[in-house]
Formats: C-alpha cells, sequence, structure tokens
C-alpha cells in the first residue's frame, strides 16, 4: 500500500504500521459509532496538524484494486460549503471543538469517514459538551467483492488552511470548482442583499437564487483502470459547493417576513464576505 501525505506543509500521516499508531489513536476523541480499536482497518491513517495554522477543509483519495489488476477510486471532500473556509468572528474555544482542524490536533482517517475533534488542544471547558457534529463522513471503499479488493494507494489529495494556502495534489479538482463557486457565491448573495435594501419583495430573490439550490446531479460511477494508467477524478461540479449556500438561502426566503428583512440582509452579507477567501497555491521550485 502506498500512502501520500503533505509532511512538506507540516499534515504527515501515522500509518497503522507506525509502533505510535494505537497510542496516537487513544488521544482522539471519538464518537460513539466510531470504529473500536479492534475494528480500525489497516488502511486507515492518523493524520496530524504540525503546520502552525487550522486547517479548513481535506480531501482524501483512495484507491482500491482487484485480482485483475483494475483500480475503482473512492473519494471523500471535507469542503461542503465556501463558509466552512472561514474561521467565526466570534469563534470561542467552545465554537471550535470540531472545526476547524486545529494546529497540535490530529484525526483518525478510515475509510468510512474522519474522526476526531480538537479536545487534545483546547481548554477543558471547551469541550464539556457531548457529541454534536464533526469532521466526518465519506464512504466505505469495499463494495462489490469485497473479499477481493485490497488498497493500492491513499492519498490526502488537498488541505486548505487558514490564510487561504491550497496544498495537494487536487485530483479532485477542487481548487477550480472552488474558485468559480466563490465567484458565484459573491454575485449572488451581494444582488440578493442590494435588493432586500431597495425593498424588493422576497420572491424576487427568491427567484435570484433558486436555480443555483437546485440539487446537482450524482457524478457518472468512475471507470476503472489498471494501475499506471489512472485516469484523473473528474472535477467535482462547482454548483455542489454553490448548492449549500443557495438551498439555505431558498429555505430563508421561504419563511421570509418584513421583520426578518434586516436579519436577511445581515446573512447575505456574510455570505459574499464568506466569497471573499483568496485561496493560493502552494508554489514549487
Amino acid at each position: 500500500m502506498i500512502y501520500r501525505d503533505l509532511r512538506d506543509v507540516g499534515l504527515p500521516f501515522l500509518t497503522t504500521a507506525d509502533p505510535q499508531f494505537n497510542e496516537v489513536r487513544s488521544q482522539i476523541f471519538m464518537p460513539p459509532f466510531a470504529p473500536s480499536p479492534e475494528e480500525v482497518a489497516a488502511e486507515s491513517v492518523i493524520i496530524l496538524n504540525q503546520s502552525g495554522q487550522p486547517v479548513m477543509a481535506m480531501s482524501f483519495l483512495w484507491r482500491w484494486i482487484d485480482q485483475d489488476g483494475q483500480i475503482t477510486p473512492r473519494s471523500h471532500s471535507g469542503a461542503s460549503s465556501l463558509s466552512q473556509l472561514r474561521i467565526p468572528d466570534n469563534g470561542g474555544p467552545g465554537q471550535l471543538r470540531f472545526n476547524p482542524f486545529l494546529p497540535g490536533s490530529k484525526r483518525l482517517v478510515t475509510p468510512s469517514g474522519v474522526f476526531g475533534d480538537n479536545s487534545d488542544v483546547l481548554p477543558p471547558e471547551a469541550t464539556k459538551t457531548g457529541f454534536v457534529g464533526g469532521y466526518g463522513g465519506g464512504r466505505s471503499g469495499k463494495r462489490r467483492g469485497e473479499e477481493e479488493l485490497r488498497l493500492h494507494d491513499m492519498q490526502l489529495d488537498s488541505a486548505i488552511f487558514a490564510d487561504g494556502l491550497f496544498a495537494g495534489p487536487d485530483e479532485m479538482g477542487l481548487f477550480a470548482s472552488l474558485e468559480q463557486a466563490k465567484s458565484e457565491q459573491q454575485r449572488l448573495a451581494s444582488e440578493a442583499a442590494a435588493l432586500l435594501r431597495v425593498g424588493a419583495r422576497f420572491g424576487e430573490v427568491f427567484e435570484l437564487v433558486r436555480v443555483a439550490a437546485r440539487i446537482p446531479p450524482p457524478p457518472p460511477a468512475p471507470r476503472p483502470s489498471p494501475p499506471g494508467q489512472n485516469r484523473p477524478t473528474s472535477p467535482m461540479r462547482n454548483n455542489a459547493h454553490l448548492n449549500s449556500f443557495a438551498s439555505h438561502a431558498v429555505r430563508l426566503l421561504t419563511f421570509a417576513d418584513e421583520e426578518r428583512r434586516h436579519e436577511l440582509i445581515e446573512w447575505f452579507d456574510e455570505q459574499a464576505r464568506s466569497a471573499e477567501i483568496k485561496l493560493h497555491r502552494l508554489k514549487k521550485d
């Protein structure tokens, strides 16, 4: 198995073969539905944030190989919306328990999800509440012919830092997808706020954002290819990121009344600011 981390920017892996793996894993907060130590798949890794700054989102890519040498990719993108890429202006310690991935913290990355929180680096009073969410998700890498598949390679495909640095090979096309979503979200949010300020009807603003709120169709199933001839994963659709903003906007406008007009203006202004984050790629020598 081949593992590709981003240790050059402070995000190294510990694999299950590392003597420290079990000890470090015991320091990671695990919710009730997380795998037990005995159930942790051999393909799992622990990622350490040694970068010195928060990581706002990470994407992982697995490639599974069958007995005929055919590769089936699986992916997990942690960037669900542009708002996730900004630290809240009033973000106290308690609000930072799960996101972003703080310096000095660690996460357990498995084919079925990413587990952990920032309780290992936050003061005790910030982590008194129980499990209320977390940076997780993903899909199991083994589906058909489970006994015939093994992991060929796994990589940290991208990482987005608080200063806007975007690192990683980005075979999933996340950088381009987010750049497109940023431009459209800023336009829609700014136009919506401007319309509300001049007294536009809520239905007019609803029509502005309605199209962007349509759920995008699922991407086509990846076609397998032999090792050494792996086709890049299709770029992620930009409207998938835009959809999170637009769907929430539609819900707010559906139940809006004049008493909440000012709140709506503030929310759209905030969404426009969320789209202002300047992403920049890691410069190569």
